[in-house]
């Protein structure tokens, strides 16, 4: 079962607006309406069907984590998002994955990152002081 978000935005004017449920399953769904060929509609009725939705990204406190993160050499890139996961993940207990994830900006933007015990650990959000609210994405072994 995937976890329900929250996303609260507040305009430059004071506006608050706010959209439960999970804005990347409702992008995935929206790619879903559109003409889509046979493999196409088939690739996204799959993450949908077997994606992880995670929660806002949060500090990462964890020792054994922060050890694993001084290990290699990352690119601090916001575009090296799939190499630094890829990397974090080898000879470690993280796990590797790929999906979207939505910062403060209600954007879907594709993205990988590591899941170690159902928190997500994103070295590339996290040295770049990205603000994540949700993440939905698959496991790749």
């Amino acid at each position: 079962m995937t976890q329900q978000i929250e996303h609260i935005r507040i305009s430059k004017y004071g506006n608050e607006f706010r959209a439960g449920g999970s804005i990347i399953k409702d992008y995935l769904q929206q790619i879903l309406n559109m003409n889509l060929g046979e493999k196409q509609k088939a690739f996204y009725e799959w993450i949908l069907r077997n994606g992880r939705s995670f929660g806002a990204l949060k500090e990462i406190t964890n020792p054994k984590i922060r050890e694993i993160l001084t290990r290699y050499r990352y690119s601090g890139s916001t575009k090296q998002c799939f190499y630094n996961s890829q990397l974090s993940s080898l000879d470690s207990p993280l796990q590797y994955y790929e999906g979207y994830y939505v910062t403060e900006y209600p954007i879907v933007i594709e993205h990988g990152w590591n899941v170690y015990n159902g928190q997500v650990v994103d070295f590339t959000a996290h040295h770049n002081r990205i603000t994540v609210r949700e993440y939905f994405g698959i496991k790749i072994p």
